[in-house]
């Protein structure tokens, strides 16, 4: 089953009280927080959108049924994303060394895990779609003072950014010398806070009541926990 639909494709559909442009339906989205990822194989922010984050109506008359959200994710399936190692008995080890939330899956005979989306590392959230990226790429070194172990200050943040040739531009409307950094070029661990950063509080209280287990809810809220740290 198709889960996930191109604007084109969603404006071929011929949906009704619907919108009829791209702008319309990004705009919708975007209101209304649908889950997303980057078209693979195109380039620039072109965006397909999950059927399960969509109204209900959109759902039935795209798959002819309402679709639930999936939320867990066996070592099988972990493979290989955001990182993850490539056998899945490396991703059963890492879950328990990290105390990953599980289940057993449902009509499987004998020990075998799924693991809830929410406790699963930020890149990995990233790579299935569940958090996006911060859509601000590009950063003064006023923004990245003191972040993941940068200098405090910014003429360090310059110093340090000229020795290992981050991307570079002027910063759009400001007067003098004012430069500003792009994200991909920033360190890994620097990227990934930025990425935490962009994870919105509507983005959370989503995740929390569509959320129906306990743990899952405790995950997210450490999750939330971690970013007012990183906030602080």
């Amino acid at each position: 089953m198709k889960e996930w639909y191109s604007i084109s494709e969603l404006l071929a559909a011929g949906l009704t009280n619907f919108p009829s442009s791209d702008k319309g339906i990004t705009k919708k989205a975007n209101r209304e927080n649908w889950r997303k990822r980057q078209r693979k194989g195109v380039k620039g922010k072109t965006f397909e959108y999950h059927v399960s984050s969509m109204p209900s109506f959109v759902q039935e008359a795209l798959c002819g049924k309402l679709i639930e959200p999936k939320e867990w994710f066996t070592a099988f399936e972990l493979v290989g994303v955001g990182g993850l190692p490539t056998l899945p008995s490396n991703v059963t080890r890492l879950a328990t060394k990290n105390g990953w939330l599980s289940r057993q899956v449902k009509g499987k005979r004998g020990v075998a895990f799924e693991y809830h989306y929410s406790a699963l590392p930020f890149e990995v959230q990233q790579a299935l779609s569940f958090i996006g990226t911060s859509e601000k790429e590009w950063f003064s070194a006023n923004e990245l003072v003191g972040l993941r172990g940068l200098p405090a200050t910014p003429q360090g943040i310059n110093k340090k950014a000229r020795t290992q040739h981050w991307e570079k531009r002027s910063k759009n409307g400001v007067q003098g010398r004012a430069i500003e950094y792009h994200y991909s070029s920033l360190p890994e661990d620097v990227q990934q806070a930025l990425s935490i950063v962009g994870i919105s509080e509507i983005d959370l209280l989503i995740h929390y009541f569509n959320t129906s287990s306990l743990e899952g809810k405790k995950a997210i809220m450490a999750t939330a926990k971690a970013m007012a740290n990183l906030n602080d």
